[in-house]
């Protein structure tokens, strides 16, 4: 493009490489991505192709490269990838013609792991029936056993069978098997040992979540020199974001603020960093809670607010903080905002009583009961845990 030559060069270069290797996974893969998704990089005449006309090329070249190799898993697995993006029927299908034909390719069986995780996670979120579920789940967790049995030294089937138990809230399983990991493999992952240290800090098992954050501590300075700088920032803020919460666990949450701080004001240029720092003003909040400093804590909510707009809870954490501070205006404001993203009747009830702590302050003459009063209207038309304010207080 920069040397002004005609961008249907890409479009021909790419089809006469098929034509030589009419099986080739990768040169299919961009073949079909030009006529689906990037049309300016074909000639005139393909240009002028309908877009349905242009996706039916697309699945041709898929369907050639998989004729071409019919019991290549690598093909298999690659239409089932294209179909499964497009949307298009028979995904499933090849993923267990891959299965069948490849029993103990460490990277179909991986592929057919994370499809029965992800049937159970869909079936489980549409409502359906918790024996199929449970099923989805129970296939999925062998397809990662095997996976280890394949290759006992490679950590993704570790990674994401822990993963599989932690979220069917087996705790106990997921630490096991992160473990296991780092025992077969390489000792020093950073993926393993930060998802064992997260869940043994959500646990309370604060001695053994010491002993994992200390091992990455040593890692981080050991290879820090060698990496570049955004990554060696990564690493940095990743472990600091798990001390800083182990400290706040500990109980000693002024040790926790500052390298709380150092991740909630990192760099938050891309999606990870920016729920690094969410997270890191979560608990920035909950760390000034423990000292009492109420109007810190409203702020580092207020922060984790302003890094997550759809999210009401940071907004309920900061009128919460509010009203602990005196500032019955503030905490109006934050549970106003909350409310506009999930009327919630204890988002209400939690409103009329700062609503009714503002009238109380107020001169008697100066005082107006109506927004209390529409407030506690509002909480009533669902049943409340805690006993309704009255004016009475």
């Amino acid at each position: 493009m920069a040397r002004g030559k005609d961008l249907a060069q890409v479009g021909e270069a790419a089809q006469r490489a098929r034509k030589l290797n009419p099986g080739d996974v990768e040169i299919a893969g961009i073949l079909a991505d030009l006529y689906r998704n990037q049309p300016q990089l074909l000639n005139a005449d393909q240009q002028a192709l309908s877009e349905t006309e242009r996706q039916k090329l697309a699945d041709q070249v898929i369907d050639k490269m998989v004729a071409a190799s019919p019991d290549g898993a690598k093909a298999l697995l690659a239409r089932y990838r294209y179909r499964t993006r497009y949307r298009l029927p028979g995904a499933k299908a090849d993923l267990a013609a891959a299965l069948s034909r490849h029993p103990d390719d460490l990277e179909v069986v991986l592929q057919a792991a994370h499809q029965a995780r992800y049937d159970a996670e869909s079936s489980q979120q549409a409502g359906g029936a918790a024996k199929d579920v449970a099923a989805y789940f129970e296939q999925a967790r062998k397809h990662y056993e095997h996976a280890i049995d394949i290759s006992p030294s490679a950590e993704p089937a570790y990674l994401w069978l822990g993963e599989l138990y932690a979220r069917q809230d087996k705790p106990d399983r997921a630490v096991e098997t992160w473990r296991r990991g780092l025992e077969q493999g390489n000792k020093e992952s950073i993926e393993l040992n930060s998802r064992l240290a997260e869940l043994l800090i959500a646990q309370g098992r604060l001695d053994e979540a010491d002993k994992t954050l200390g091992e990455m501590e040593r890692t981080t300075e050991r290879i820090g020199p060698m990496l570049p700088p955004p990554a060696k920032l990564a690493l940095r803020r990743l472990t600091d974001s798990l001390r800083g919460k182990w400290l706040v666990r500990k109980n000693r949450p002024f040790e926790a603020i500052p390298v709380l701080r150092r991740v909630a004001v990192g760099g938050q240029t891309e999606a990870a960093e920016a729920a690094r720092s969410l997270q890191a003003w979560q608990w920035l909040g909950i760390a000034y809670s423990a000292i009492e400093q109420w109007d810190q804590a409203a702020l580092a909510y207020e922060q984790a607010a302003l890094l997550a707009p759809r999210m009401a809870a940071p907004r309920l954490q900061a009128a919460a903080a509010w009203a602990m501070a005196g500032r019955p205006d503030a905490a109006e404001t934050c549970y106003e905002k909350a409310l506009s993203l999930d009327a919630a009747p204890d988002t209400w009830l939690a409103l009329a009583r700062v609503r009714l702590q503002r009238q109380v302050l107020a001169p008697r003459a100066a005082r107006n009961w109506n927004s209390f009063d529409k407030a506690l209207a509002e909480a009533k038309k669902a049943p409340a845990t805690n006993r309704l304010p009255t004016r009475g207080g």
